[in-house]
């Protein structure tokens, strides 16, 4: 090689080098508080049924034997239920049965409440609560059969935080809901 290419390289290597060099001034970046950058760590210790209730008629909801459970969701609730939770500043991690990972963008109000962020209707709904290193979260599950004129079809479906069967019903149909609402103690 000859001097002037070598010159050339040795030139444009160093503004190379040169221009990616950045002073800041000595300002490191700004770290959110100590309680923002703390991760809660929760394993699910307990579940409650809540309720388990067979509605035919809105204003009758009839009790159901728990042992029933499997009949009407199968393996649903062991697949839907969350086994491990992982809380950071602005989102929340539910490791389920399988290693499955479900994440959410969510954020805390009033020191223990978590919310949850719907896209759909660009709105936060309460997720779950946090007390004495107790974090709660309630979990619906619903099997609906609509009976039509010639046929029937059937709707099953969880969700967390639905703690109300109401939305799931109408007077305009012949239907029939079985309920389920379980509450999920974690620490």
């Amino acid at each position: 090689m000859n001097a002037p290419k070598i010159c050339c390289i040795a030139a444009f290597i160093s503004v190379l080098i040169l221009s990616s060099c950045k002073d800041n001034g000595g300002i490191s970046p700004v770290q959110p508080p100590e309680e923002e950058q703390a991760v809660l760590n929760f394993k699910l210790r307990k579940l409650n049924v809540a309720a388990f209730l067979s509605i035919t008629d809105p204003g009758m909801p009839a009790d159901m034997d728990e042992s029933k459970i499997q009949e009407y969701f199968g393996d649903r609730v062991a697949s839907f239920v969350p086994i491990e939770i992982t809380v950071k500043a602005d989102s929340t991690v539910f490791v389920k049965q399988g290693g499955l990972e479900e994440k959410f963008r969510t954020k805390w109000e009033e020191e223990n409440k978590l919310y949850v962020y719907n896209d759909h209707d660009k709105s936060w709904t309460l997720l779950g609560e946090k007390t004495e290193g107790t974090f709660v979260l309630k979990v619906g599950f619903f099997s609906k059969t609509v009976q039509g004129a010639s046929r029937s079809s059937t709707l099953l479906g969880q969700e967390y935080a639905l703690d109300s069967y109401d939305g799931l019903i109408s007077d305009q149909e012949a239907s029939n809901l079985v309920w389920l609402s379980i509450d999920l103690f974690y620490n």
